[in-house]
């Protein structure tokens, strides 16, 4: 089968990368298989794909986590979303907070999740991986369902009494997980006390008041690669 490649691909591949016909190539459409294949360059700036057959390299990862993310503004919100599909978070949740300084609606918000998508895609690129994370249309904290229907809730918030590394320590490595992270302004007592309402359970990550982005990176980095770490130990062991 032969796959013609995009303007984007195709630029980056011929023009920056420079490769040429013959070279073995990789492509994914977020299914969770591999594509090989092999590159044929059919003109100055285009080009396609001799593919092989597809290798599967998704399997069921947990805990699956979905990300609920306050909307912060412009390349803050590009690195959580970056970063979280790197380190493989399964679904993200946008919501629109009280405190959040990015509003969208409309024309606005088509674009934005437009970009945002396109993001993810460059971050599995960049990552290997060939699993797309789901990206939700944003919602207010009100709208979230409640906890009893995602498996474990946790919201993080700077002085709580129990950390997510406990938390974590404490679960299966079965369950799911819905971690909410505040805006760059944090969440307001009203949508803490929604969270509280519908069954979010508040966790620190120590005692320094991170940013945004960085909070929901190392949120990500504690669910998904300290249970990988903590998996691969108990098999060598």
């Amino acid at each position: 089968m032969q796959v013609q490649l995009d303007a984007r691909v195709s630029h980056h591949w011929l023009q920056v990368l420079r490769l040429r016909t013959g070279e073995p190539v990789w492509l994914f459409n977020g299914d969770g298989q591999d594509y090989p294949g092999q590159l044929q360059v059919t003109g100055k700036r285009s080009g396609s794909v001799l593919l092989q057959t597809p290798q599967v390299v998704c399997g069921n990862r947990w805990p699956r986590l979905l990300l609920c993310q306050g909307m912060c503004r412009g390349e803050r919100m590009d690195l959580v979303l970056q970063k979280a599909t790197e380190l493989g978070v399964d679904e993200i949740q946008p919501l629109q907070t009280q405190h959040s300084q990015l509003h969208l609606h409309g024309t606005r918000l088509r674009k934005r999740m437009q970009h945002w998508q396109q993001v993810i895609i460059s971050a599995c690129e960049q990552s290997g991986r060939a699993c797309l994370p789901s990206l939700h249309p944003p919602l207010p904290v009100s709208a979230l369902q409640s906890a009893g229907q995602h498996g474990l809730c946790l919201q993080l918030y700077p002085g709580a009494e129990t950390s997510l590394a406990a938390c974590l320590r404490a679960v299966s490595a079965q369950t799911t997980l819905r971690i909410a992270v505040g805006p760059e302004g944090g969440f307001s007592d009203e949508e803490n006390d929604q969270f509280d309402r519908i069954g979010f359970v508040r966790v620190s990550l120590g005692n320094n008041v991170l940013r945004t982005e960085t909070a929901a990176m190392a949120a990500v980095a504690l669910v998904k690669l300290g249970r990988s770490s903590e998996t691969a130990e108990s098999i060598s062991g």
